[in-house]
């Protein structure tokens, strides 16, 4: 209760956990088994699933400015209009990414630390760099997909692998 009440963070998941973040906008909606490590920085317009993990110091949507404007300082650029900026269920974010206003993240991708996300990443993907391409996918077969999609329909227990709740 602590977060969401002492921030008036009304969407914030009762389940989802906070590590002295640096800064959340008020209207960030997460889901439940969300962890977001010390030092996160997440901006307005931004949904976040459920089990999603954000590693340490990663920043989100934290604001766009149209630099290409002449006669006008930058500090007065910003974007007056932000699209959503969307991660699906079961993402991992590594420490120190940055995510773009406006990125769609898909369900079950990983994001390796240090990676600047510009565009849309699609479900089970691993990207990683400056900027973000597809290294990789998180698993081999259809079949490890749906089986894993399974697992996360099933209610969450506690257990050795989800400890921190």
């Amino acid at each position: 209760m602590g977060l969401r009440y002492f921030f008036n963070l009304k969407y914030i998941h009762p389940l989802s956990y906070f590590i002295s973040p640096k800064y959340i906008s008020k209207d960030l909606v997460t889901g439940p088994y969300s962890h977001f490590s010390a030092g996160v920085a997440i901006g307005s317009k931004v949904i976040i699933g459920k089990y999603v993990m954000c590693g340490p110091e990663v920043a989100i949507a934290m604001g766009d400015h149209n630099f290409r404007i002449a006669g006008q300082a930058i500090i007065f650029s910003g974007s007056p209009y932000r699209e959503n900026t969307i991660i699906e269920d079961d993402v991992w974010i590594g420490m120190r990414s940055m995510i773009r206003t406006g990125v769609k993240i898909g369900e079950g991708s990983i994001i390796a630390m240090g990676s600047v996300v510009t565009k849309d990443v699609p479900p089970y993907s691993v990207v990683g760099g400056v900027p973000a391409k597809i290294i990789g996918s998180r698993f081999e077969s259809e079949e490890e997909i749906i089986k894993h999609k399974h697992f996360l329909e099933q209610p969450a227990k506690r257990g050795n692998y989800f400890n921190a709740f």
